[in-house]
């Protein structure tokens, strides 16, 4: 797997390449407050290339658990780009990151991750 992050004031750059793998954004420190995780994908490349995503959470930032719901759309070779995916949920602990797996043949996404939270 090739996991290349570059921050930026859009988000964190993601290029995400594997066989087969599963694997997670890197948690942010949210707390108490209703957050919108936007992941934009702008490419793919391999054969039968599939990506799929939920939302996990912790109160320290060591054991996640999926949240309920937070699946993302599956993103595959018949996907067109760029994809724009956004769950919004309440998060009730003080951690919270974006999970995926990657499958197919050589599969390979360029993506952007973001977590953008609203207090109250």
């Amino acid at each position: 797997m090739a996991l290349n992050i570059d921050t930026s004031p859009y988000g964190t750059a993601v290029n995400i390449a594997a066989s087969s793998v599963t694997g997670a954004y890197d948690a942010q420190e949210i707390g108490a407050a209703e957050v919108d995780w936007i992941v934009t994908v702008t490419s793919q490349a391999g054969t039968t290339p599939t990506l799929d995503g939920n939302i996990e959470d912790s109160d320290d930032n060591s054991v996640f658990v999926e949240v309920p719901g937070s699946d993302f759309t599956q993103i595959n070779a018949n996907t067109t780009f760029p994809a724009i995916e956004t769950v919004t949920y309440r998060c009730t602990k003080r951690w919270s990151r974006i999970r995926y797996t990657v499958a197919g043949t050589t599969p390979s996404f360029g993506a952007s991750v973001r977590a953008v939270g609203r207090n109250g």
